[in-house]
């Protein structure tokens, strides 16, 4: 089945719906909206004012046959995108859910009311996906979709510069050490011991400059989520 993702890729789709949430703001403020005011990322905004669906925050949802907490549900015949609380506790980790069903929403609408309702689960994050099954392929989509509308490339690489003055980080230099150590508290116990590359992404999200907030508190992303983006594009190498 041919999906809009197929013609113009996810990454794509994530900015048609960042234009269309700006104008939205535009609008309303009558003028562009700042850095500050468009960042994080308003998804019920998004969901209310450019989908014009509505998302409903629930304690829980359900359990899949393996047991896993069903974490969000794209319902397309009520045109609901539903949030399960509980399983996830972080604000990053919903908002990234949020904006995973939103991707469901945008870029997979289906004419086939057989086709079942998109639920998020937390087995479909994992490495170890088989993309040759038509279901996981869409999740990996609506992955892709949700990372580019919380932290576009353009705006992760803009703010990465402006907390650490360098356009990327190389694990092993004495930059990436500082800021590992400023977020664990401990320092190595030789400065030849190879850096893990994840370890120093997940401590530079967190990291703070003197003069821009963290990435995580930029993007209102998880630390996690926010390190996996920064190996994406390279900032971290």
């Amino acid at each position: 089945m041919v999906t809009l993702a197929d013609e113009s890729g996810p990454a794509t789709c994530a900015r048609h719906t960042l234009r269309q949430l700006k104008a939205f703001m535009a609008r309303q403020l009558d003028r562009n909206p700042s850095r500050g005011e468009f960042y994080p990322i308003d998804l019920r905004r998004i969901i209310e004012d450019v989908l014009h669906w509505r998302l409903d925050e629930v304690a829980a949802i359900g359990w899949t046959p393996d047991l896993e907490p069903i974490l969000g549900r794209c319902e397309y015949s009520e045109k609901r995108i539903l949030l399960a609380t509980d399983p996830m506790p972080h604000k990053g980790e919903r908002a990234y859910t949020v904006a995973h069903e939103i991707g469901h929403a945008t870029m997979h609408k289906y004419t086939d009311c057989e086709i079942a309702d998109h639920e998020r689960t937390r087995a479909l994050r994992r490495a170890e996906r088989r993309i040759t099954d038509p279901a996981v392929a869409l999740e990996i989509e609506a992955d892709a979709f949700a990372c580019e509308l919380l932290m576009p490339e353009e705006a992760v690489r803009k703010q990465f510069e402006l907390v650490f003055g360098h356009k990327n980080v190389w694990i092993n230099s004495h930059l990436a050490r500082n800021v590992l150590q400023s977020h664990t508290g401990k320092r190595r116990a030789t400065s030849f011991a190879p850096a893990d590359a994840f370890e120093v992404a997940r401590a530079a999200a967190s990291y703070a400059g003197e003069a821009a907030s963290s990435l995580i508190t930029f993007f209102g992303t998880s630390a996690a989520a926010t390190a996996r983006r920064l190996l994406e594009l390279g900032l971290i190498y």
